[in-house]
């Protein structure tokens, strides 16, 4: 069999199931790399693999994305090199198929993990350079970390990438090399049981070993499957001509480029699909637990398990218990409620409550009004007498359906509509050639809207507006008209002064 047709039968092994996450781990252990670099926009992130046998390359193609290159600038002597990147869309699948398995490399890919949830936000500076700085330096000094227990999926994937086989008239001799960490390499001796470490290498040489070995991971491997077999039939018959193993081993790497299946744009419609698939089935696990919980919560409550059980509560009793529950019973003290009221639009909710040592739905609470002082009670029952804010909303024409999005959305404001629409305007005003008071960007109407204010107004939130991802109603628009929202566009072109 030539290689082409070795490599197209391994590569049909896994048309429909991709390796184990291990044995994908230990590959790029050994033969990887995980890198996050700076570049003019941000960050750019990926994973390439160098390796002589395109199979295993094109098989992570086949289910992760990524492309496959060629080296054809090989010098004189060397072995034709395939190249798999992956640093586009379809990257997250595979970091997430593996994060778990990658042992050497640990900490690059729990940098890349971290900074891939942030990438397509324009803030996070501070994590995304810490988790920059975090891959760079492990990538540079290439800290030895602790091996856990290993699998024998993950030694096969380090075995096919820096594993060596040397089959002579002495015998066979079988290793793995390892310089980024050679704690691994005691791990792998613990794992058999056997063979010597020296330094970056872990050798076996006796015959009862290296078959031992060999019948243990050969099911496993891929790009050094036919090594393995030519072993074991040299240790079952000896009939094996050393020169066709060594011509085995010549040859390892391919002549020229295999051209194989490839799902083209169908790739990541299919890894989307896997995914909802697995976080559905978490989601439903998840479920199940808190309905479990539910149920037992419930039981501890009926009959006599209730403390009030048998108690008829009177009227007085009852709006006591829903004052203290509505006031009282919680972590924060009307002072700190009050203090981050204060702080509404100046930090973010992220920074408040981690300054309070609370959660952040907490702070939400309190920026909504959900969640008042205690004093501030009799108000809320006060405010609730009134007429409900969705009839002033639905006297703009909108239907029920809309008026329950739009109440939503309103609850979540930090700045007046009209003040938005003001916004809107500005924006509209950019693309003339007009001079006014200031340069119409987004970073100096940030400026001059949080001065003129007296509270934070951040660039995102001046670009959701220009840009409709934070939608503006009728009943926002005062001084021009709601139509011009609507075609996007103005009638005249004047300052108006906030």
């Amino acid at each position: 069999m030539n290689i082409a047709e070795d490599n197209l039968e391994k590569f049909s092994k896994f048309t429909e199931t991709p390796p184990h996450p291990a044995y994908i781990s230990g590959f790029i252990d050994g033969d990887g790399t995980i890198y996050i670099r700076k570049i003019k926009d941000g960050y750019q992130v990926g994973i390439s693999i160098s390796q002589c046998r395109s199979a295993i390359l094109y098989i992570l193609k086949h289910h992760f994305g990524g492309e496959v290159s060629f080296n054809l600038d090989k010098k004189e002597g060397q072995r034709n090199c395939h190249f798999y990147i992956n640093r586009g869309k379809t990257l997250p699948f595979l970091v997430n198929y593996i994060k778990d398995y990658i042992l050497i490399k640990k900490i690059q890919i729990n940098a890349v993990n971290n900074i891939l949830s942030l990438l397509n936000k324009p803030n996070f500076l501070e994590e995304k350079e810490k988790y920059f700085q975090e891959c760079f330096n492990q990538n540079k000094e290439k800290i030895q970390l602790d091996i856990p227990d290993l699998k024998i999926e993950w030694i096969a994937g380090l075995f096919d990438a820096e594993g060596n086989i040397q089959l002579t008239e002495r015998g066979v001799r079988i290793k793995i090399t390892q310089k980024n960490n050679v704690k691994c390499l005691e791990k792998i001796k613990e794992y058999f049981g056997y063979g010597k470490v020296d330094k970056i290498l872990w050798v076996i040489y006796s015959k009862e070993n290296c078959l031992d070995f060999c019948n243990k991971i050969k099911n496993h491997l891929i790009v050094k499957r036919n090594q393995i077999e030519k072993v074991l039939e040299y240790f079952e018959t000896k009939n094996i001509e050393i020169k066709e193993f060594i011509q085995l081993e010549k040859h390892l790497s391919d002549d020229k480029e295999i051209i194989y299946p490839n799902l083209g744009s169908q790739i990541e419609e299919k890894l989307k699909l896997k995914y909802i698939e697995v976080k559905t089935l978490k989601m439903e696990e998840h479920q199940n637990k808190m309905e479990e919980f539910k149920k037992k919560q419930s039981e501890r409550m009926k009959g006599e398990n209730n403390p009030n059980f048998g108690k008829e509560l009177s009227k007085e009793h009852s709006q006591k218990i829903s004052q203290s529950t509505f006031g009282k019973n919680r972590n924060l003290s009307d002072q700190q409620i009050l203090e981050i009221l204060e702080l509404k639009g100046k930090e973010t909710q992220e920074k408040i409550a981690e300054k309070y040592n609370v959660s952040r739905a907490t702070i939400y609470k309190i920026h909504s009004g959900k969640l008042v002082p205690t004093s501030d009670y009799q108000k809320h029952l006060e405010k609730k007498e009134e007429p409900h804010k969705k009839d002033w909303i639905k006297s703009f024409g909108y239907s029920d359906e809309e008026v329950n999005v739009i109440n939503g959305a309103l609850s979540k404001r930090n700045l007046e509509g009209k003040t938005m629409a003001l916004i809107w305007y500005y924006g509209k005003l950019s693309k003339t050639k007009n001079k006014y008071p200031i340069k119409l960007s987004a970073p100096k109407l940030s400026e001059y809207f949080t001065e003129k204010l007296g509270k934070k107004v951040s660039i995102d939130m001046i670009k959701n507006i220009w840009n409709k991802k934070t939608k503006l109603y009728k009943f926002d628009f005062e001084t021009f008209n709601y139509q011009n929202y609507l075609d996007d566009k103005i009638d005249n072109e004047e300052w108006i002064e906030i």
